[in-house]
């Protein structure tokens, strides 16, 4: 997880590392641990977590470890703008996706999620 956080840092410009009370965005594979254990290191920091979907919210918060809340947002997949809008409601600095497949669409969720914020932590094969 740490390399690949690293290896995403690397290829951005203008790149923070978020601070404790912002938000990060979670989605992605949900048949594996990867989300959790993520979720596992960062949620005792105090960052504020938020997933696109009700789905993800469930897994993480019944497959983390300690009283973890996730909160679902609202995803706006065809307004770029207005899913510019809602990451600024939500202070969302970062994305934790591991995507199982490629999107079919452009309008998929994860494929949304993983092209419109930076940084984004989406393979763990980095």
């Amino acid at each position: 997880m740490l390399t690949i956080y690293r290896a995403s840092m690397q290829s951005t410009m203008n790149f923070r590392v978020p601070e404790p009370g912002e938000g990060l965005l979670f989605g992605g594979d949900i048949t594996k641990t990867a989300l959790t254990n993520i979720v596992d290191y960062v949620s005792p920091l105090g960052y504020k977590l938020y997933a696109a979907d009700q789905e993800v919210k469930e897994f993480l918060e019944s497959k983390s470890k300690g009283d973890v809340k996730v909160e679902v947002i609202e995803f706006p997949k065809e307004d770029k703008r207005a899913l510019r809008e809602v990451f600024k409601k939500y202070d969302i600095r970062c994305c934790f996706n591991i995507a199982k497949a490629r999107g079919k669409t452009t309008l998929d969720l994860d494929y949304v999620m993983r092209r419109s914020i930076c940084p984004t932590m989406r393979s763990l094969r980095t």
